[in-house]
């Protein structure tokens, strides 16, 4: 093992603190290209990285008024809130993703 290696740790989820610039399309490309690179992951690409970054983000920001209905607060809200988390694998709520993504 190389000393590069050594001093990347790889892992298979990240989780992501909300950030405002994730309302823009190329943040959200750019930094899901340093994600996968960085992790050596295979099995998602940059655009479902990017689109998942960007729906929380979306959410989040867009969406605030979810907060007062306890069902959507629960359900989708608290779970934008609390970070993105990404991993190397397709979201199971990539087709939520990849509609935000193209309103």
């Amino acid at each position: 093992m190389d000393s590069v290696s050594k001093k990347r740790p790889k892992s298979n989820k990240r989780k992501l603190r909300m950030r405002e610039e994730y309302l823009d399309k190329n943040i959200c490309r750019k930094r899901a290209q340093k994600l996968i690179s960085y992790n050596e992951w295979k099995h998602v690409t940059v655009d479902q990285i990017a689109k998942e970054i960007y729906g929380h983000a979306y959410v989040y920001y867009h969406w605030k008024w979810m907060k007062k209905l306890p069902l959507a607060n629960q359900l989708i809200y608290k779970h934008a809130q609390d970070g993105i988390d990404v991993e190397d694998k397709v979201d199971t709520f990539q087709f939520v993703w990849e509609w935000i993504w193209r309103r």
